[in-house]
């Protein structure tokens, strides 16, 4: 019975580290490409290796994620999102919380402060919309862990979709000018991929459950907000990214836990 849930937990451990491991690199990747990407003297950008290292190690990461999402055996997940999702402890509850409080802090700095070259509604409608995805990711969380069904799950599981989608509008509004397209390169490849990762959760809640893309989106949405982190615009953009992180590690994790549990009979 070991060797078999020690087979079953494999791939919750290959994912974990590899996200880890990935999201580590590119930040470190990241951040040493950044810093030697200016000229001293002028203060210009200018071309650098590991802008190519950068790239090359993003593009083997999300191969991963694609070959990973294909190659594990989901078979014996549920279908129903209280079952697909569900904790054996509280630490999940426990993220959700810690997210939802991080997307708390940003919503008010954003709402009090605003955003450069956007119009303070705009704003505003920002912080409540963060606001309303971190409430929303508690009450899925507590849901899950004690097993209730509630009618509101599938407008709760919306409010991160919406959340990232109007996010990612107005970054391009404020992104639109910039020169240097690696700039934002990596903080839209993390919001579009974290706005997919969040659309197959809430398919969950449909009836229309996609597990693979769950593990392909959220492994991407993790690594590029990770990168995203080094040269965001804002300490809002940072909570929220950092948010985002928690919310769609929590899921992946908790997705092939209860794939492995499933089919090996067995609690991790």
């Amino acid at each position: 019975m070991h060797k078999h849930s020690d087979g079953a937990n494999k791939p919750l451990f290959i994912y974990s580290l590899a996200v880890l491991v990935s999201a580590s690199a590119g930040i470190a990747l990241r951040t040493a490409e950044i810093g030697a990407a200016l000229e001293p003297e002028t203060g210009l950008a200018v071309f650098t290796p590991l802008t190519v290292a950068t790239a090359v190690f993003s593009c083997l990461a999300a191969a991963f994620f694609i070959a990973f999402s294909r190659l594990t055996d989901l078979s014996a997940l549920k279908v129903e999102y209280k079952e697909a999702f569900r904790p054996a402890t509280v630490l999940p509850l426990a993220a959700s919380v810690i997210a939802f409080i991080i997307m708390l802090i940003g919503a008010y700095g954003c709402f009090l402060h605003g955003l450069d070259n956007i119009h303070p509604a705009a704003s505003g409608l920002l912080a409540l919309l963060a606001f309303l995805s971190g409430a929303a990711g508690f009450a899925l969380s507590y849901h899950a862990l004690t097993g209730k069904n509630t009618g509101d799950s599938m407008l709760s599981a919306v409010a991160d979709v919406v959340f990232l989608c109007f996010w990612t509008v107005l970054y391009y509004r404020q992104q639109a000018a910039n020169p240097v397209l690696i700039d934002c390169m990596y903080a839209f490849l993390g919001l579009c991929s974290s706005a997919l990762a969040f659309f197959h959760i809430a398919g969950f809640t449909a009836g229309r459950p996609s597990p693979r893309s769950v593990l392909l989106f959220s492994g991407m949405g993790i690594y590029f907000c990770a990168v995203a982190l080094v040269n965001s615009p804002n300490v809002f953009y940072s909570l929220f990214f950092a948010a985002v992180i928690i919310r769609l590690f929590a899921a992946s994790v908790l997705l092939l836990r209860n794939a492995a549990g499933s089919g090996s009979k067995t609690q991790v």
